[in-house]
């Protein structure tokens, strides 16, 4: 396996859980968090082959690819290899699915070696799931383990976080992202763009830099900055956003576009760092206040029109 496997900025914390994984140092739960598109998922997938190949030579980082075992992964019908998810549609995991793996757990193991069940995300567990799955997780079946995805570990019951083994996976250094996707083809003003929009995450940032994607920011910004000169109305952006079914990715991009530039001191004339900090604290609470209502029974139009109308004012 190359150094720079699978990313190169998760190199050193893939050699530190595959060097886990063989030497048996991780407990029964492990819990991978970090945000979107930083490579939670292809190392987890990653690591799950490793655990179940029974060919993998002394010191490897990388599961042989050529086992029956590695055959069956490939393949996505590996046995030991369980996946719980939410129903599609659905934001939580079903507690009568979780219950049904639980219990498949205390049947034998189909190859003798470990066994991994996969929950993703597990802020999709509610309280009766997470009920069902400390037991488990406590008094676990030989050569089983647990590993858990989640994007904001804030939300897991504290009974759960406490019991699992932590690896965070933070968002790479902008250089080391921007380098990555220019050798993926990007111009080094696409990678700018695409980094923005996906809040520094490198792997979000090649899905947003098709050229669907990268009209689509470039209309957004066209249109705050239209707000801000007073040219349209911020109405007729909000409705075109909620209209297109953007709403959320617009405030997520908003909110690092307005973090962005208070940092750079383009808020009025030239503030010093104290008062670029405090105008960035400011825009960033009041932008995840108004993400925050949109979780209850908000009308989305407004939510955003009033956030364009406080960036208006705010110019």
């Amino acid at each position: 396996m190359s150094a720079q496997w699978p990313y190169p900025w998760l190199a050193a914390r893939w050699r530190a859980l595959a060097a886990a994984m063989r030497e048996d140092r991780l407990s029964a739960a492990v819990l991978i968090t970090g945000p979107a598109g930083v490579g939670r998922h292809e190392l987890v997938e990653q690591l799950m082959a490793l655990a179940v190949c029974r060919a993998v030579a002394d010191g490897a980082e990388s599961a042989c690819g050529e086992c029956v075992e590695c055959v069956q992964y490939a393949a996505g019908s590996h046995p030991d290899l369980i996946r719980l998810r939410p129903p599609e549609g659905k934001s939580q995991i079903a507690v009568d699915d979780l219950r049904e793996v639980l219990g498949a757990l205390t049947l034998t193991r189909h190859y003798g070696r470990r066994r991994l069940v996969l929950i993703d995300p597990a802020e999709g567990l509610n309280e009766s799931g997470v009920n069902a799955l400390l037991k488990s997780i406590e008094e676990p079946p030989a050569q089983t383990g647990f590993i858990l995805i989640a994007e904001r570990p804030q939300e897991l019951r504290a009974t759960i976080r406490s019991r699992c083994q932590p690896f965070a996976i933070p968002l790479p250094p902008h250089g080391v992202a921007r380098d990555w996707l220019i050798g993926q083809g990007l111009s080094a003003e696409a990678a700018d763009e695409a980094l923005l929009a996906a809040g520094g995450a490198p792997l979000l940032a090649r899905e947003l830099s098709g050229e669907e994607q990268v009209q689509r920011l470039r209309e957004w910004r066209e249109a705050v900055e239209a707000v801000e000169s007073r040219r349209r109305l911020p109405q007729a952006v909000a409705d075109a956003v909620v209209d297109a079914g953007e709403t959320d990715g617009f405030l997520r991009w908003l909110q690092r576009l307005l973090q962005q530039r208070a940092r750079a001191g383009a808020f009025g004339a030239d503030p010093g760092g104290e008062e670029r900090l405090a105008i960035a604290a400011r825009v960033s609470e009041t932008l995840v206040s108004h993400r925050r209502m949109l979780k209850g029974n908000v009308n989305a139009k407004m939510v955003i029109e009033s956030m364009l109308v406080t960036l208006a004012r705010g110019r």
